[in-house]
């Protein structure tokens, strides 16, 4: 357990990186919780950058620093170059009732068994990426959580495909042909597994203020519907991390559509002319040029 004053300990990152996630109860203080709340509610009134729900402030994220700062350290000294983020690339809030109302086809029934996509196409992997998931508002403690496949349970059923899908993302639980299977939508296949996820599923119960450390590469789905939850995932990453032309260039009809391939000004388009210059680029770079490519825009249709 990680109070507000307290550190992320050695051990509880050794759990993180070794078991997949670890629980901190506590993780934030009752006016924490309000301030939160009401961010939620004062950024929901915002355009989206993402069809899940609002960003978080850069005020609200930020006054977690000191926690989420502890978080990285002890996971440097743990998994370095594994699962050792450098810095926090703000915060999301999913609530039932966004998701409800979101106009991506499937959120409205939740998401189903994934490894994230969208953070996989725009970092290419989930290398030293790791979320902290937080419930806001959360009327049940055991409704309204994830489900998640931890790291050991993937690797005793099926060892090879984990050490192939390890650090990565983009990768859906489908049943294909009456068979379990990893639908990959970074190289457009289909991979047989020998066993159902749901079978080995873990489901931790959060209450308001507690949070868990999560592995960016767990397979995870959305619990149920039910209650009109409001949590808030931020995200701890590398920006250093270099991306490269022939990872872009594997690809799938799935990523091209989500990256809009040929929409001008998509984040498709941005990299294809990013990748015909340079043959790596850090992740800091292409982002900062997807800013300000899409700030240009913001300005032109203000006047």
């Amino acid at each position: 357990m990680v109070s507000p004053s307290e550190s992320f300990t050695v051990q509880q990152a050794t759990r993180c990186v070794d078991h997949g996630y670890v629980i901190l109860r506590g993780f934030l203080t009752p006016e924490e919780i309000d301030v939160l709340a009401r961010d939620y509610e004062a950024q929901r009134k915002l355009p989206r950058l993402t069809p899940y729900g609002p960003s978080a402030s850069k005020e609200a994220v930020g006054r977690l620093a000191p926690r989420l700062n502890s978080v990285m350290a002890a996971l440097q000294n743990v998994a370095p170059g594994s699962m050792a983020p450098k810095h926090v690339a703000g915060g999301t809030y999913f609530a039932t009732n966004d998701l409800k109302q979101s106009k991506r086809p499937g959120l409205s029934q939740g998401l189903p068994w994934h490894m994230d996509h969208d953070s996989f196409y725009m970092f290419q992997g989930h290398r030293n990426y790791v979320h902290v998931y937080i419930a806001i508002v959360k009327p049940d403690p055991a409704k309204g959580n994830l489900h998640v496949v931890p790291k050991p349970c993937f690797q005793k059923h099926c060892p090879d495909v984990w050490r192939e899908i390890e650090f990565g993302g983009a990768q859906m639980f489908v049943t294909h042909d009456g068979k379990p299977t990893i639908r990959d939508d970074y190289r457009g296949r289909m991979i047989e597994i020998p066993f159902n996820l749901d079978d080995v599923k873990e489901t931790p119960e959060l209450s308001p203020g507690d949070a868990m450390v999560m592995r960016g590469d767990l397979f995870h789905k959305t619990q149920d519907m039910n209650t009109a939850r409001v949590n808030l995932s931020v995200r701890l990453v590398d920006f250093s991390h270099m991306q490269t032309r022939e990872h872009f260039a594997v690809t799938c009809p799935f990523k091209d559509l989500m990256l809009g391939k040929g929409i001008p000004g998509s984040p498709h388009d941005i990299m294809t002319r990013v990748f015909a210059k340079y043959d790596s680029i850090s992740t800091l770079s292409m982002l900062t040029r997807m800013g300000k490519f899409y700030e240009a825009v913001a300005s032109k249709s203000k006047l």
